[in-house]
């Protein structure tokens, strides 16, 4: 949305009986006790144009990690005393790249931050809203956007001027079969992530086929591990570990 649109949008929040601020997605401050019940993180309106990714929009979607971040104490605050609310409102079409046009496709990343958000904050409640980039009526849409976040609903939903849609996952088809062409010692290259579904796959790799891993990552290696995490594994006993250091 444009800055007018946005503050069209906190108006409303005010108006509502909510005490809005409206912030710039990069000058939201290091993590805070301030009380605050809900973070909305809202994208600008841009059509796709000649390009369907657009570095802008590469940069706002970085610096939207901030505001999530910074939230994770407050939230869970005001979660403990009533109710908290984590949403991201995105302009695509309505539909989150679904049912088509013209639209800035690298907004699709800011549902998997209330994704994400609604499987570290069980409490809290987590929405991702896409509004279509072509619904040029500022107020009807944020009233639309303001209706989502009053009521239960799914985690993600797409809006235009006339249709509300969900997403429901299908069946694309069965899954390949046959045997993979890799063999003991071959080289596997793997990126990113030393936990959850790419540790998983590359422990999978290892145990089936025996090839040669190649971790590549931007984290620096650890110093040795510290006596209190000596036998743990699952991430809860780390966490309830760490806790107890």
């Amino acid at each position: 949305m444009t800055v007018r649109s946005c503050r069209g949008r906190s108006s409303r929040l005010d108006s509502a009986g909510y005490r809005a601020r409206l912030i710039p997605i990069d000058a939201v401050e290091a993590p805070t006790k301030t009380n605050v019940g809900a973070v909305i993180v809202v994208a600008a309106t841009r059509a796709a144009g000649e390009t369907l990714w657009r570095r802008e929009t590469e940069e706002f979607v970085k610096h939207a990690f901030a505001p999530m971040k910074s939230a994770v104490l407050p939230l869970q605050t005001a979660a403990s005393r009533g109710g908290a609310i984590f949403a991201t409102v995105s302009r695509m079409d309505g539909g989150f790249g679904l049912v088509g046009g013209s639209f800035d496709a690298a907004q699709g990343a800011l549902a998997g931050l209330a994704k994400t958000a609604a499987r570290e904050w069980p409490n809290v409640r987590c929405r991702a809203i896409d509004v279509a980039c072509s619904w040029s009526d500022a107020k009807s849409a944020a009233a639309a956007v303001l209706r989502e976040l009053g009521e239960a609903g799914p985690l993600e939903v797409g809006l235009d001027s006339t249709r509300r849609r969900g997403l429901r996952l299908e069946t694309a088809g069965e899954m390949l079969s046959g045997d993979a062409t890799l063999l003991p010692g071959d080289l596997v290259v793997v990126t990113g992530g030393a936990r959850g579904v790419t540790a998983d796959s590359a422990l999978a790799l290892a145990r089936r086929y025996r090839p040669t891993l190649v971790l590549l990552g931007r984290t620096a290696l650890p110093d040795a591990e510290p006596a209190w995490l000596s036998g743990i594994e699952s991430d809860d006993e780390v966490r309830r570990a760490k806790a107890r250091a």
